[in-house]
């Protein structure tokens, strides 16, 4: 789906190299084979221990996953991985150079306090979630978005026609969204467990319109946490795609890739 499918004007939209940033929403599609997601949930079971509950949008979770595990850290910075991303979206992505929330995976259980992920709209403007496990497994935890401008959300009543459900239910399941442009929210899980890994990548070439405010991130990270990570975010720098992939610890992604 493209973003103009969502009511956003040609003119609102990014464009460089002859490329128009017009992806929503892609999925569900597989990124893993089964060997690798086999071994991408055991990683996220063996961190569980680490997270922690939050006040914020997810309830349960454990951030900069990617620094605590080489192999979610290696992953995310494959070349292959990333061309295959940024071939399914369209533009030139590495991960993102906020080091904290670059990987962060949710833990849902169903108890007595029920855990979601409130609407919101994410700072990141491309993220992939994986799904570690399916709808056999679990109840509730439906993926939600709307399917409108984010500016159009505040009017929004249950019900609305405009309230959609990404069908990812599958384990393995994958899905992009744009989600800087998108509210989206996730149902209570009412019976099992839900365990995702959120991807947040990033394009060098429009780094000066990331839709990541300060305050957003040090409301969730705290000032301390969040400074040293927005200053090198922000720097100016000369040859963007280099720059940033050095920052991300990335292999570079060029528009020329993707033809």
């Amino acid at each position: 789906m493209t973003l103009q499918e969502f009511g956003y004007a040609s003119r609102e939209l990014w464009r460089a190299s002859g490329r128009i940033d017009d992806t929503a929403l892609v999925g569900p599609f597989r990124m893993l084979t089964e060997e690798g997601l086999d071994c991408l949930a055991e990683v996220c079971d063996r961190l569980e221990p680490a997270a922690g509950d939050s006040g914020f949008i997810a309830t349960r979770r454990l951030r900069s996953a990617d620094l605590m595990s080489p192999f979610i850290n290696n992953m995310i910075r494959d070349r292959s991985f990333l061309l295959a991303c940024s071939r399914l979206v369209g533009v030139p992505l590495i991960p993102h150079p906020l080091r904290i929330p670059t990987a962060q995976i949710n833990y849902f259980e169903s108890q007595s306090r029920p855990e979601i992920v409130r609407w919101h709209r994410d700072g990141m403007d491309y993220v992939f979630t994986v799904q570690l496990s399916g709808f056999d497994e679990y109840e509730g935890g439906r993926f939600l978005y709307f399917q409108g401008r984010t500016g159009e959300f505040e009017d929004v009543q249950e019900g609305d026609a405009r309230i959609m459900e990404a069908p990812c239910g599958e384990r393995g399941a994958s899905l992009f969204l744009h989600g800087s442009r998108i509210f989206h929210a996730v149902t209570p899980v009412t019976k099992g467990r839900r365990v995702t890994l959120v991807i947040s990548l990033f394009c060098p070439y429009f780094a000066g319109r990331d839709s990541n405010t300060f305050w957003h991130l040090a409301g969730d990270d705290g000032v301390l946490a969040t400074l040293p990570c927005w200053v090198r975010l922000k720097w100016p720098v000369r040859d963007v795609a280099m720059d940033f992939s050095m920052r991300a610890a990335s292999p570079v992604i060029t528009w020329e890739d993707l033809r």
